[in-house]
């Protein structure tokens, strides 16, 4: 069959679909809601307490850290996938174009 895609294309196309799904997602309002009122408020509060000077319990500053870095993380990864997805796209269709061309 000769429209069936291989093992390769069939990743791209997997990980096209993540992306679109993602940037959807992130383009959506109930998205910026929960960034402006959870994600960015949360990485505030956390950086605030951390230049806080007086704040000196160690594991409350170890708390903030983590939480801090896992919402940076959080929000960074989201991005590179939609990165990566979109490169995928890119590369499918460049396979796609040639494979038609050989046609």
């Amino acid at each position: 069959m000769p429209n069936e895609l291989t093992e390769q294309e069939q990743q791209l196309a997997l990980s096209a679909k993540d992306a679109q799904v993602l940037i959807a997602l992130v383009n959506s309002e109930g998205w910026k809601v929960i960034k402006e009122l959870y994600f960015d408020v949360t990485i505030k509060d956390a950086k605030e307490y951390l230049a806080d000077v007086k704040n000196i319990d160690i594991n409350m500053i170890q708390a903030k850290r983590e939480l801090l870095n896992w919402v940076q993380k959080l929000l960074e990864d989201i991005q590179i996938t939609v990165d990566i997805g979109l490169g995928s796209k890119m590369e499918l269709a460049e396979i796609l174009k040639e494979k038609a061309k050989e046609k």
